[in-house]
């Protein structure tokens, strides 16, 4: 099951402005789960505070929950999610699916959630991620077992919402993707163990602006540092975890022979964890990640960032 909570802006920032009336009567998330069904979350009733570890900020937790929308099929598991910033004093969340539809859902007066049945369809194969535009708040972008990555526009209609196709982006499946907050940069990760940078500048050209091919499995999560210009994370199925720098300048290995082939933009490598799943930045902690595994999470911060 994977979950998230709508906390950040559409530039990725965590929000600073007050709830709407309609945020203030729930606290909302959602949930992938494996009978085939996307269900929204109010998580307000019977919610507990604690102090978190960092800064002695509230969090909530919920003890209790209950679904209060969701879209139900007889064949395809929901995959994929992304929330968007506050749109219009009211969230909205993307689904994607097993059946290759791409599904929006909008939060409405009352705490509800009104869902479109149109699927956004173009992909030949399941949708793995989905990401807002830091900058266009109507745009999205997805990736599919199809190896391609497509832009869309949630302002047209579904069938012709498809703004632009990236074919063979990767030699097998593009499992997941990222969109920088502080660079007009998109990052993605696939099967065949490759990260690459493309700038969305020039991606109609099809090449990537740089290739790191240092994990020897698939790429299972990517996320940029929120807080520094060029600085992202990985997370493979061989249990590594790295954290590369675009703006690092060129270093001669040639006199360490075991350093020869670790490229220069390699900045960390965090090892440990069994079956790692996902890795993802804190939004207000300056160098903090959190990863994920079988063997429960760990919580790091380096001091190259």
């Amino acid at each position: 099951m994977k979950q998230a909570l709508a906390t950040k802006d559409r530039r990725g920032r965590p929000q600073t402005k007050e709830p709407t009336k309609i945020m203030e009567e729930t606290i909302k998330a959602s949930a992938i789960v494996e009978h085939s069904s996307q269900c929204s979350h109010d998580l307000q009733p019977r919610i507990l505070c604690r102090e978190s570890l960092f800064h002695h900020r509230k969090i909530k937790e919920a003890c209790y929950i209950r679904h209060n929308a969701s879209i139900n099929r007889d064949r395809g598991t929901e995959i994929s999610q992304a929330w968007t910033g506050l749109i219009d004093q009211t969230g909205r969340l993307a689904t994607g699916d097993c059946r290759r539809n791409i599904h929006l859902w909008k939060l409405v007066e009352g705490g509800t959630w009104q869902v479109d049945q149109r699927a956004f369809k173009n992909h030949e194969d399941s949708v793995e991620d989905i990401r807002w535009s830091k900058s266009e708040q109507s745009v999205f972008f997805s990736c599919s077992s199809d190896r391609s990555i497509k832009i869309w526009d949630a302002r047209a209609k579904p069938d012709n919402a498809c703004m632009f196709d990236l074919q063979n982006a990767h030699d097998s499946d593009v499992n997941v993707i990222d969109v920088s907050n502080t660079q007009q940069l998109l990052i993605s990760g696939g099967d065949d163990g490759a990260v690459k940078i493309w700038d969305l500048r020039t991606i109609k050209e099809a090449n990537p602006v740089a290739v790191f091919k240092y994990h020897q499995g698939p790429i299972n999560s990517v996320e940029w540092c929120p807080h520094e210009r060029g600085v992202f994370a990985v997370s493979s199925e061989d249990d590594v975890v790295t954290l590369w720098d675009l703006t690092a300048d060129a270093i001669n290995f040639t006199e360490h022979e075991n350093l020869k082939n670790v490229p220069p933009q390699l900045l960390f490598i965090h090892l440990g964890q069994r079956e790692v799943k996902e890795v993802h930045w804190h939004p207000s902690c300056e160098g903090v990640l959190f990863s994920t595994a079988i063997n429960g999470f760990n919580i790091a911060k380096t001091i190259s960032v």
